[in-house]
């Protein structure tokens, strides 16, 4: 299981795909791990170098006392890319990968080669409200 530590915590990431081709990296869904990218990593690693991760609280990586911001998220990323050697990535999210993802083009536009977010809320209605109170009576500050 590849970890990393960064920012003081341990993060689980798998790189699929040619040293030298360009990078895309994959953030994982509320509750999703890298696992949820299974269909889509056969078709992008013959072009790219795919970075699949699982950020703070989610899938294999260390779960600290939270709560967790998205600019606390995309600087673990910027520093995940850091200790990997990766100047630059294009950087696709969907869901609350995709908060994350926003944040971090936003933090970091000189690192981010394009930008792809995919079902991502730009605010919390009831509904999300009650799947957010869920994820976080299992990791609690």
């Amino acid at each position: 299981m590849p970890t990393l530590n960064v920012n003081g915590i341990d993060f689980y990431y798998e790189l699929h795909g040619a040293d030298n081709a360009p990078v895309v990296v994959l953030s994982n869904g509320i509750l999703a791990a890298t696992s949820s990218w299974f269909n889509q990593v056969p078709v992008l690693k013959p072009y790219f170098r795919v970075l699949l991760y699982d950020c703070r609280g989610q899938g294999q990586s260390a779960h600290p006392p939270g709560p967790y911001t998205f600019e606390q998220h995309a600087d673990d990323l910027a520093a995940l890319l850091d200790r990997l050697r990766i100047q630059r990535a294009h950087i696709a999210g969907i869901s609350y990968g995709g908060e994350i993802s926003l944040t971090f083009a936003l933090r970091y536009p000189a690192r981010t080669l394009s930008l792809f977010v995919a079902d991502s809320a730009s605010h919390v209605d009831s509904a999300l409200a009650t799947i957010i109170a869920a994820w976080r009576c299992r990791h609690p500050p």
